[in-house]
């Protein structure tokens, strides 16, 4: 490790070879669970915001699917 940190001034940096680093350690071992917590944190502000564009996207369908029963012959 010798090339490992610099000093500028009073901040130390440090680097680490790509070689050496494990970008998805325990990623999908923690995935269901982060992803649980994040639904759970979350839900109350998201989902209305859902339901709302839920809402739109039925009626649109409906009203374009009625104005096509108009043209029929």
């Amino acid at each position: 490790m010798g090339q490992a940190s610099k000093v500028f001034g009073k901040q130390i940096t440090y680097s680490v070879s790509p070689f050496q680093q494990k970008l998805f350690v325990n990623y999908f071992k923690n995935a269901i669970p982060h992803l649980r917590r994040g639904v759970k944190d979350n839900f109350f502000c998201s989902v209305p915001y859902f339901a709302a564009l839920y809402i739109t996207v039925n009626w649109a369908n409906e009203t374009y699917h009625n104005e096509m029963k108009d043209h029929w012959y």
